[in-house]
């Protein structure tokens, strides 16, 4: 029997939305080809894919747990890819298989910092946060998924091995300042772009951020006095809930009619007017790539617009060739009909 002749046709939305890497899979006829299409799907598209991102994230653990890790994210691949077969629907097409499993293992390997070492990756939240928001910085993928900073004016250029050397340097002779200032005092003294873990190991020794358990006696052997410290950070059942949320959130943003979206997007603020956008790609919600497609623009094109947003109705009606009106009632359409869908998730 030809290969052919095990695959049938889908639904036309999904054979237009579907990565044509899944295709095979997705139209195999037999509960056994659907298996063979999808271990080699997994083993020959996903697993390097996988393991760029777990080498790139993870230098620490022993090589046992990043076995385990990666394990952990071909089995959600493998579940997800089961379940979007035996929907046979389209409410879910995978666009673009590699970025999905992309994703998917940097939240593997989010979770096993979070689990193992949750002051670095409090840390790695913090700083993340500051390279996003601070327009006098720039955070982007780099070759092999590796995450890049370095200065705006910088940005894009060939990573050099030696910023990690000027990063260590730096952390012997930095004086203390606010947060957001260190990481740019760190980054802007830089003669090129550096890799994201880097500056995050310079954080920690300036900060002296470990995750080591600190000793339970003293010389003398009596056990230290406690200190009682105030962490500002969200607690791990309410950073769920945040991720959960913006989750939901992005997935209801899609399907709003685009002229909804681009009007949401392009003025996304909380109760206190602060740009909301940022926080997608920072809780890696969706990547800027996914936010330029929902506004029907190219990416470098929004990031031309990042440090600016959010932007009032006067330019994104000249932007979008409207009234400023019809984009008030354009936002207000948008942001009524994701409260009915999310109503049970509490005010946004």
């Amino acid at each position: 029997m030809s290969a052919s002749s095990n695959l049938t046709p889908l639904r036309p939305a999904v054979d237009r939305d579907a990565d044509p890497v899944l295709l095979p899979y997705l139209r195999a006829t037999d509960d056994e080809s659907a298996r063979r299409c999808l271990g080699e799907l997994l083993e020959r598209e996903a697993s390097p894919l996988a393991w760029d991102v777990i080498r790139g994230h993870l230098r620490g653990p022993a090589k046992d747990d990043l076995d385990d890790v990666h394990a952990g994210v071909l089995l959600r691949l493998a579940a997800h890819l089961r379940a979007l077969r035996d929907r046979g629907t389209a409410d879910e097409p995978i666009r673009a298989f590699a970025s999905y499993v992309a994703v998917i293992a940097h939240n593997a390997c989010h979770a096993f910092l979070r689990e193992r070492s949750p002051q670095r990756a409090r840390l790695r939240s913090r700083t993340r946060y500051v390279l996003t928001r601070d327009p006098r910085l720039a955070f982007w993928e780099g070759p092999s998924r590796l995450w890049l900073c370095a200065s705006a004016s910088r940005r894009g250029r060939a990573w050099e091995p030696a910023s990690s050397r000027h990063l260590a340097e730096a952390s012997t002779r930095v004086a203390p300042t606010a947060f957001p200032d260190l990481v740019h005092g760190l980054v802007a003294g830089l003669p090129g772009p550096a890799r994201f873990d880097d500056l995050v190991d310079a954080l920690a020794a300036i900060l002296g951020i470990s995750d080591d358990p600190p000793s339970s006696r003293d010389d003398d052997g009596d056990a230290p006095p406690a200190r009682e410290v105030v962490d500002p950070a969200p607690s791990a059942e309410e950073a769920l809930h945040q991720r959960t949320f913006l989750g939901r959130l992005w997935s209801e943003i899609r399907e709003l009619p685009p002229r909804q979206r681009a009007a949401l997007l392009l003025n996304l603020r909380d109760g206190e007017g602060r740009g909301m956008i940022g926080l997608f790609p920072i809780t890696e919600t969706a990547t800027v790539a996914e936010l330029a497609q929902a506004l029907e623009m190219s990416e470098s094109r929004l990031r031309e617009l990042w440090d600016s947003l959010p932007r009032d109705d006067e330019w994104i009606a000249g932007t979008l060739g409207l009234t400023r009106r019809q984009v008030i009632n354009l936002r207000k359409c948008a942001r009524e009909r994701l409260a009915r869908r999310l109503q049970k998730e509490g005010p946004w």
